[in-house]
């Protein structure tokens, strides 16, 4: 997940500072999400998903598509 999470990061041009104050959190919880010591709660990962409009199966398996159809 921890390279899903870097790759949205990365896809939208955001810096790990700029994503943790689009999703509202601090920037050292972003860090450790991307260094793999920590991963998101089922709430956060919801958050991303629809923020980024992501499908939450890709954000948790990486599978499937990645953008969210509507």
């Amino acid at each position: 997940m921890k390279d899903r999470l870097k790759q949205v990061r990365e896809a939208q041009g955001l810096s790990q500072v700029s994503f943790a104050e689009r999703l509202g959190i601090d920037k050292s919880t972003v860090w450790r999400w991307e260094k793999g010591t920590s991963t998101p709660s089922p709430l956060e990962l919801a958050y991303i998903a629809k923020e980024f409009g992501l499908r939450l199966e890709w954000l948790l398996t990486g599978e499937g598509e990645i953008k969210q159809s509507y």
